[in-house]
């Protein structure tokens, strides 16, 4: 269960999302809300919660990140997690860069009735992010996360936008074994 309830999340909301073409920034915050539904053993679980994030440029091509997440589902489910890695980008053209992630990540579950379990595992992911105009990004993202004893793969598209290069909207949407999300939310560049 615990599977459903967090790596789902955590492995693209709070993986790493740096970009390293010209046009892309890597040194940024974000913050996101996120909106799930879970197919757990054919009960429907609703939950939705917040992600925050950072990303800061070490080198040319190595960005730092790190992240926090709370999440509350039906059943009076509760999860929560921080992460910190490394992004790996490298341009594929001028308006396309290949990123590689991998991240450390330490989370919660907890239940009243059921109590509560806390483990540490990694997110690897893989990206691509693209230039679509001066005032808008596609990125697509598949992420493996390994915790609780437990291997989930998710994959998801994201919509980067806004009138200005500081301030841009996100979009995005996730699916992973039985678990959908969507979510919007704010990033500033800088």
């Amino acid at each position: 269960m615990k599977r459903y309830f967090l790596i789902f999340a955590v492995t693209f909301f709070l993986a790493p999302t740096s970009s390293g073409a010209s046009d892309f920034s890597y040194n940024f915050i974000q913050a996101v809300f996120v909106n799930s539904d879970t197919d757990f053993f054919g009960i429907d679980i609703d939950g939705d919660g917040y992600a925050v994030g950072a990303s800061f440029e070490l080198t040319e091509n190595v960005a730092f990140s790190l992240g926090l997440e709370d999440y509350s589902y039906d059943f009076d489910f509760e999860t929560n997690g921080t992460s910190f890695g490394l992004d790996y980008h490298t341009a594929l053209s001028e308006s396309s860069d290949l990123v590689l992630g991998f991240a450390f990540l330490d989370a919660e579950v907890s239940q009243p009735v059921l109590g509560s379990e806390d483990d540490s595992g990694n997110v690897i992911s893989i990206g691509i992010r693209n230039k679509v105009s001066d005032s808008a990004e596609l990125g697509f993202a598949m992420s493996r996360a390994d915790i609780f004893d437990d291997t989930s793969t998710s994959y998801g598209f994201e919509v980067i936008m806004g009138a200005s290069e500081e301030l841009r909207f996100i979009f995005g949407y996730v699916s992973g074994e039985d678990t959908d999300a969507i979510a919007v939310g704010i990033r500033s560049n800088f």
